[in-house]
């Protein structure tokens, strides 16, 4: 692991903490005020979760290089995930979300399982939003620029090393987990908090910035997350269907993991 992925790898790990502890204090305040009909965290609180924050991204970006050194590291051999680690950790990750999220959205009166229930509104939508992240994938795949070839080659690099080569039932269970979890917790709480207390604007993208550091530490990879994260969250603030946005995102999911696994075998047979 390069030295430059390794600052990705703890700003990630900084950015997961500090949100964690923000996120406590958006729940105590929200159950708190909760008795005085406030539906949301106000401002007022805003520099005390922004502390918090600070402090725990802090922490989280500088624990690795008090816990490891950094050359020993560096010189380590990357270890190659197996499949079935590889689920495991997508399933905890998305379903560690879908707790927080619940969590949270109870907290806020969000109603997050009511903007769930199924409706055939919903549905289709879900379906005609996945179009053009499809066709945004079919894009960066072929199109034959520097950058796109270059950012292919990280991906499935990266993709092999994570394990990535599984049957069509582990791609479902990654995919419903991914769709639904981040879903549920970036557009369902984060944007709607950002947006009452920021706008509609600033709240999808602050949203989708965040959704993009977390899909790193590969700097494309955080980009396209990010534009996607802005899609996602458009759609979502102009139908106000959570259900669409995670159908979308889940049947994408399904689609760019089973075009990475048919990636990572050519490459592995080439």
């Amino acid at each position: 692991m390069s030295a430059k992925q390794s600052l990705f790898r703890n700003a990630r790990t900084g950015l997961v903490i500090g949100l964690l502890a923000a996120i406590g204090a958006v729940i105590g305040n929200a159950l708190a005020e909760r008795e005085a009909g406030l539906s949301l965290p106000s401002l007022s609180d805003l520099p005390l979760i922004l502390i918090l924050f600070a402090s725990g991204f802090l922490l989280g970006f500088l624990l690795p290089f008090v816990l490891k050194d950094a050359k020993a590291a560096e010189a380590a051999k990357p270890r190659v995930m197996g499949p079935r680690e590889f689920v495991l950790a997508g399933l905890l990750s998305s379903g560690s979300m879908a707790v927080f999220a619940f969590i949270l959205g109870d907290a806020m009166d969000a109603g997050l399982l009511g903007q769930l229930t199924p409706s055939v509104e919903g549905l289709v939508l879900g379906v005609l939003l996945t179009v053009p992240l499809i066709l945004l994938l079919v894009v960066i795949m072929a199109a034959p620029l520097p950058f796109l070839q270059r950012f292919r080659d990280q991906q499935i690099a990266d993709f092999t090393q994570k394990g990535v080569d599984f049957g069509w039932l582990p791609i479902i269970l990654i995919s419903f987990g991914a769709g639904f979890g981040e879903e549920l917790l970036f557009r369902g709480v984060l944007q709607t908090w950002l947006t009452g207390q920021i706008g509609t604007v600033f709240g999808i993208v602050g949203t989708s910035l965040i959704f993009g550091v977390v899909h790193g530490p590969r700097l494309g990879y955080m980009l396209i997350s990010a534009l996607i994260g802005v899609y996602l969250g458009t759609a979502y603030a102009l139908s106000g269907s959570l259900l669409a946005v995670a159908l979308a995102h889940f049947l994408y999911d399904i689609y760019a993991l089973r075009v990475t696994v048919l990636a990572v075998r050519k490459a592995a047979a080439a």
